[in-house]
């Protein structure tokens, strides 16, 4: 029998007609969703627009990034000028050596698949742009995209993927669309796209990234978890050769690759060296100031339209990194010496009962999550507050804490030993906010001492008790009788502390130097409980205050930040600001959406100019032969041609130590306590504001006076043109101040 192989070559060709029209009836069934059998697929707009988390980042005024807001996705853009060009050669020589020339679909990569499978291998020919249709669009996971035929769910998910790829290749150039593709890869461990990805494992921009770093992170690609450094350091290595090996073998033209044989030769021996840092809130330079940025964030309407998680703001507060970073050192150093005082203080004995350790561990979510699963009293509750299990607790010397094995209830009481601080320091001529340390960390202690916490603030109030009485016509040459004093208010008495009065009669500038709590006392007796409260309230003390005489001594409870904000008023001319710490915020295209530097920042007047300079007159006094005099001796900030001024305090049993200093540039709060009042130095002479606080603003200004970038200088205060002050008015009669002691600062 004679085979008709025409006919043969016809049918074939009608079957190939056949299938070629049914496959591309198939295909546009999927593409319009053909009786909503195959699921939807992206419109226009979205395919224009796609939309991908990005999140918003906190950036200081010179520059430095802070942090991120994120929530689920942490995703930073970069754009394709400022992409590190090794990336861009690694990546297409590993995932897409053809994608300068397809369109979306590598025809000649799909065909040579069937080849390999009969080798025995396996190919991928999915491209960049496949890729990037799969990371925009999650056919595989969102339930509006899936097929309602079960069977060729699989195949329908790969050719709408095919579909998408071809219809960005017409929407995007290829560079955006590599840039695209760039910034979506998930990298896991909450780092999305490249740059994420190399904050968290080498702690570096992508664009310092060396050829070998590149290569990891390019090798994960291919399986994030698979070819985890972290996770899979020995695949990982064998995975960033097998990247820069295919850098030796394709370039940007003919007979040129992206690495020479000898270069891959030297880097393939080498080990992979990560810093891994995962992105969290926790991480980095002053987390606190994030988060009161954050609260202050949802206050700006402009933002009413925008996701801070998820829409790539650019924020730029008025933050200084270098005098940040000061900041955090002088905090830690000072901190961390204290704290082994207390100890050695202290010894073998508790400031507290167990009662205490076991209200602190009640507040745990890790407690809370074990009553939820056992119950409030029952047996195995009680155990599993005293079994051991692994941890990481705060310390000094390790940044991030220390691994270790202890029960709930001894890690309670171990962080609970440690003394808190909290430190601000403003401009007090605009408002910026220069730096904001509101505790030791952030991760092991949640709660901010600057603006949330609330203490007293003992003799660092007596400043604003006695600018009321120069408002009210007294001169800080006034003098008075340095003797015990009794108020009678009511059937009441009150006697202020007061050790060894010399009987003679002081002016008030000695009597604030020396932090004298009876001359305090007549000054508040003089001018009236209700006056000074309204004028404290004026200065920018919004927290209620005792109708009391002891308010003269700083009894009533303020944050940090309250008192920096009054402090601005002696500096700014007698007009306190108030504090400011965003500056501008762009969206993710770079569009300015919200301008606050056009704006000086809100001004009330408080004080008279003369009154302010009168009163950094007075708190000069303090460091020239008062409580401040180690700012001088010690120190040697205050030379004769720098002028600081300041005022220390604390609190009774050395509760609380405070510290409010001021130069020519900044005005700086600091305060050092227990997270309760049990907590604390037990001797007087640790337990004094000159020694648990006003070291941290000295170390804090040394720092920064030796560093151009923080923007502040040594010099002189400014002069005060309309003060009018008389000589008699500055220089007041000469005393004997050796007779005086050192007052207190005790209530």
């Amino acid at each position: 029998m004679q085979i008709n192989y025409i006919r043969i070559i016809k049918w074939l060709w009608k079957i190939y007609a056949i299938s070629f029209l049914l496959l591309i009836l198939f295909v546009i069934s999927i593409a319009y969703n053909l009786f909503g059998l195959f699921g939807e697929m992206p419109g226009f707009n979205e395919l224009e627009n796609p939309r991908s988390a990005i999140a918003s980042e906190l950036y200081t005024e010179d520059g430095y990034l802070l942090g991120k807001y994120f929530s689920s996705v942490n995703r930073s853009k970069v754009d394709f000028g400022d992409l590190n060009k090794d990336i861009l050669k690694a990546l297409i020589a590993t995932e897409d050596a053809r994608f300068e020339e397809h369109a979306g679909i590598d025809m000649r990569g799909v065909l040579s698949i069937p080849i390999y499978l009969l080798q025995g291998k396996k190919k991928g020919a999915s491209t960049i742009t496949q890729q990037l249709a799969k990371n925009l669009f999650k056919m595989r996971g969102e339930e509006k995209y899936k097929s309602k035929v079960g069977k060729l769910n699989m195949a329908v998910t790969k050719l709408k993927e095919w579909i998408i790829a071809k219809n960005l290749e017409r929407s995007y150039t290829k560079a955006e669309i590599i840039t695209m593709y760039l910034n979506t890869v998930d990298f896991i461990y909450n780092s999305h796209g490249i740059q994420s990805a190399a904050n968290t494992y080498f702690n570096k921009d992508q664009s310092e990234l060396n050829l070998q770093e590149i290569a990891v992170l390019i090798g994960m690609l291919k399986s994030p978890v698979g070819y985890n450094p972290k996770i899979n350091p020995e695949r990982a290595l064998t995975r960033r050769n097998t990247v820069l090996h295919q850098m030796t073998k394709y370039g940007a033209h003919e007979n040129e690759t992206y690495l020479s044989e000898s270069t891959y030769d030297s880097l393939k021996a080498l080990p992979i060296e990560l810093d891994f840092k995962p992105e969290n809130y926790n991480r980095g330079l002053a987390t606190y100031f994030r988060g009161y940025v954050k609260n202050e964030l949802s206050d700006i309407p402009q933002l009413e339209n925008y996701d801070l998680y998820s829409d790539g703001l650019k924020i730029y507060t008025s933050l200084n990194s270098h005098l940040q970073r000061n900041a955090e050192e002088a905090v830690k150093e000072h901190m961390s010496f204290l704290q082994k005082q207390m100890r050695r203080e202290w010894g073998k004995s508790k400031p507290w009962d167990n009662q205490y350790i076991y209200r602190l561990m009640k507040k745990s979510q890790e407690y809370r999550e074990w009553v939820s699963e056992y119950g409030q009293a029952s047996d195995s509750l009680k155990i599993k507050i005293h079994q051991p299990r692994p941890t990481t607790v705060f310390s000094y010397d390790h940044q991030g804490g220390i691994d270790t094995t202890l029960s709930l209830f001894d890690e309670t009481e171990y962080h609970a030993w440690f003394l808190q601080t909290g430190f601000f320091s403003l401009d007090p001529h605009n408002g910026y906010i220069k730096a904001w340390v509101g505790g030791l960390d952030r991760k092991f202690f949640e709660y901010d001492h600057v603006h949330e916490g609330k203490r007293q603030p003992g003799s660092t109030f007596k400043p604003i008790l006695y600018s009321a009485a120069i408002q009210n016509g007294w001169s800080m040459c006034d003098k008075v009788l340095d003797a015990p004093v009794t108020i009678r208010f009511g059937d009441q008495t009150w006697t202020p502390r007061r050790e060894n009065p010399t009987g003679q009669e002081i002016t008030l500038k000695t009597g604030l130097a020396k932090s004298l709590n009876n001359i305090a006392a007549k000054v508040m007796n003089d001018v009236g409980i209700e006056k000074v409260r309204d004028h404290a309230h004026n200065m920018g003390i919004v927290s209620p205050l005792d109708s009391v005489y002891s308010l003269a001594l700083g009894t009533s409870n303020v944050s940090l930040y309250e008192m920096v904000s009054a402090y601005s008023a002696f500096l700014n001319k007698g007009k306190r600001i108030k504090p400011k710490a965003v500056l501008k915020i762009e969206d993710k295209y770079g569009r300015v959406i919200y301008d606050n530097t056009k704006h000086k920042s809100e001004e009330v007047e408080v004080l008279s100019e003369k009154t302010a300079f009168i009163m950094v007159s007075m708190l000069r006094e303090g460091i020239k032969n008062g409580t401040s005099i180690s700012l001088r001796t010690r120190y040697g900030l205050d030379d004769g041609y720098n002028q600081l001024a300041g005022k220390t305090g604390n609190t009774q049993n050395s509760a609380d130590g405070w510290y409010m200093g001021l130069s020519k540039d900044l005005v700086t709060g600091v305060w050092v306590g227990g997270e309760i009042r049990d907590i604390h130095l037990k001797s007087r002479l640790w337990g004094q504001g000159a020694r648990m606080a006003l070291p941290i603003f000295a170390k804090y200004l040394q720092k920064s006076y030796k560093n151009s970038k923080t923007g502040i200088s040594r010099g002189p205060f400014p002069t005060y043109t309309k003060a009018d002050l008389t000589m008699a008015e500055i220089y007041c009669e000469e005393e004997n101040l050796i007779d005086l002691g050192e007052g207190s600062d005790d209530l």
